[in-house]
């Protein structure tokens, strides 16, 4: 019988399930919120006092996470994997790679998932996360702000994030003018 040599991609398969959320800066946070709740239907799943606000347009806890800036970026992009284990697994391809986490491993209060973070070639945030909150009954789930639970609420596990955490980011640029220019 013929057999697949052994190697490393045979025990550690791809990670990613999918695509899970974005995390988006926004300087024009209230218009920004305003739009995505009362346009395209999101809900709001819980808040961090009056400048984050996570939000969910299906069952899972959040699809896009907003948070109040000086100027707007796309702070970091997500994928599911798996697990737990699925996220340790990817922090030791990342090492082989000579990767650094930039945040994590660690346990988020908001949406109480599993996460690691690490910067991309463009200065922004890729997380991979596992065990996101489902909300499952409408009706009973109540958003939580977590600005009451302490500093430690986006980290249920230890440290919050890095004092630069916040630097990171990939500009989100004005639309252009409307006006053509003349011919």
């Amino acid at each position: 019988m013929e057999r697949e040599p052994l190697s490393i991609a045979h025990y550690n398969p791809p990670l990613a399930r999918r695509f899970g959320h974005v995390n988006i800066a926004s300087d024009d946070y209230e218009e920004t919120r305003r739009f995505l709740t009362a346009v395209l239907g999101f809900r709001i799943a819980d808040v961090l006092g009056e400048g984050v606000t996570w939000l969910r347009c299906d069952r899972d806890h959040h699809g896009i996470a907003l948070r109040k800036a000086a100027e707007s970026s796309l702070h970091h992009y997500a994928f599911e994997v798996e697990s737990g284990e699925a996220i340790q697994r990817y922090a030791d391809q990342l090492a082989r790679l000579g990767k650094k986490l930039v945040w994590g491993p660690g346990r988020h209060g908001p949406g109480r998932n599993l996460f690691t973070y690490t910067a991309d070639p463009d200065n922004a945030i890729v997380e991979a996360y596992a065990d996101l909150l489902v909300i499952s009954d409408e009706a009973n789930y109540r958003p939580i702000d977590w600005d009451a639970h302490g500093p430690g609420s986006l980290n249920l596990w230890g440290p919050p994030p890095p004092s630069d955490y916040r630097d990171y980011g990939l500009a989100i640029l004005p639309p252009a003018s409307a006006e053509r220019p003349e011919a």
